[in-house]
């Protein structure tokens, strides 16, 4: 495995970008939060309605997946300070360094990650 210095760099690089984007996302609404159409609109009102909240949701769906993110990232510097980075927190073995370099949050080697995914109905 990489320098622990090198790899700790690298997770807060990776954590100040993911931070910095989510700072730029501002506040998305939640799906319920947005508008409706009322009796008497138009559909020129009721498309622009429609297009305004697809883009809220999708707002919304990025913003909590940059939260998650963000956390998984944290808790990555966490297992890297305990002396834990790198191994499957499932079966115990070491995540491939590849898989590593892709996703420097990763917890979970492949094979557990696609039996969690299945486990989950996830394809």
């Amino acid at each position: 495995m990489a320098d622990p210095s090198r790899i700790r760099e690298h997770l807060e690089t990776e954590l100040r970008r993911v931070e910095d984007r989510l700072r730029g996302e501002g506040k998305g609404q939640a799906p319920h939060e947005m508008s409706t159409v009322g009796e008497g609109t138009d559909i020129t009102d009721f498309y622009d309605q429609a297009i305004t909240s697809e883009a809220k949701e999708m707002a919304y769906e990025t913003r909590s997946r940059l939260v998650k993110r963000v956390a998984q990232l944290r808790d990555a510097l966490r297992r890297l300070q305990e002396g834990d980075y790198g191994m499957c927190e499932a079966c115990g073995l070491p995540i491939p360094e590849r898989r590593l370099v892709a996703m420097p949050e990763a917890a979970l080697c492949v094979p557990c990650q696609e039996r969690r995914e299945r486990g989950l109905g996830v394809h």
